[in-house]
């Protein structure tokens, strides 16, 4: 029996906990408080964690990156990405949608992005499509966000530290810690698949003795897709379009994107929660399936 998603939206209304029959899968914060909406303690196949916990362990690196998250060092001068002073706050406005469904569960809801002086500068609406795992035991889950500009058209700059979904594996998982990152180019390490263009980044590693990994699948009608991975030994993994002087210096070329309030943009991208690295979890051809899903 495939265990069917469920979602149940906690008593003050500030998170949501999703289920795989009665096993944890995740909890998405949905930014009530705090600096963003985030997705924290991912659970794969061989019920491993994937994602490192939050608030991450004293003294961790970039405390900013928390499960896996939607943010921008650089939105007209904005930064939605980390928490130093003067950063903004994507802020979550009202929940649209929290149904069940054969095979899935869907969260959709209303954010703004704020600057610093609580001004509103992005409206976005965000859906999370929690499926029931595959029969070789991978877990789906699709996030989709919509940026639109509140005021003006409005750019979103060039810079390294972005993502249009980004996460932060568990620290077992980590390349420095002997992980293994390859893309859909068959690319593998931090120095060869970091800022590369590519369909897929895959980051896997063993965690409690057993080898397990998280693929990020950019959509084929994304922007500027195939995407550049802004993905580092340290256990960071973000599609970031945007990072142009940062990938490719020397040469010509503005990563930046300038939003139109007429003309709302959209990024999709697909979760793989599996076992084994890239290969053994069959990453290539769940990106194959994916692309096929346009086409229905």
């Amino acid at each position: 029996m495939i265990d069917q998603p469920t979602a149940l939206l906690s008593a003050d209304a500030s998170s949501i906990r999703v289920l795989l029959g009665e096993s944890p899968l995740a909890t998405y914060h949905l930014g009530v408080s705090g600096p963003r909406p985030y997705l924290t303690d991912l659970v794969g196949p061989r019920d491993r964690r994937l994602t490192r916990r939050h608030p991450a362990e004293e003294n961790a690196d970039h405390p900013h990156h928390r499960g896996v998250w939607t943010g921008h060092r650089d939105v007209d001068g904005t930064d939605f990405w980390t928490e130093f002073a003067g950063h903004g706050r994507i802020a979550h406005r009202s929940l649209d949608e929290l149904t069940e469904r054969p095979g899935e569960a869907r969260v959709r809801h209303t954010l703004d992005w704020l600057d610093a002086t609580g001004a509103p500068r992005l409206t976005e609406r965000r859906t999370l499509c929690f499926h029931s795992p595959l029969p070789d035991g991978s877990r789906l889950i699709d996030v989709s966000t919509t940026l639109a500009p509140v005021d003006g058209p409005l750019r979103l700059g060039d810079t390294k530290e972005a993502g249009m979904v980004a996460l932060r594996v568990a620290p077992p998982m980590e390349e420095a810690r002997g992980g293994r990152i390859e893309n859909a180019e068959g690319a593998v390490g931090e120095a060869r698949c970091w800022g590369r263009p590519a369909a897929w980044c895959d980051y896997s590693g063993s965690v409690d003795g057993e080898v397990v990994g998280v693929a990020v699948l950019d959509h084929p009608d994304n922007p500027r897709h195939p995407t550049p991975w802004h993905v580092r030994d340290y256990g960071l993994l973000a599609a970031n379009p945007f990072g142009h002087k940062d990938f490719f210096p020397g040469q010509d070329g503005d990563g930046s994107l300038l939003l139109d309030p007429d003309a709302p943009v959209t990024f999709r991208y697909r979760l793989v929660l599996h076992t084994g690295d890239a290969a053994a979890g069959h990453v290539a051809d769940r990106f194959v399936d994916y692309t096929a899903e346009r086409s229905v």
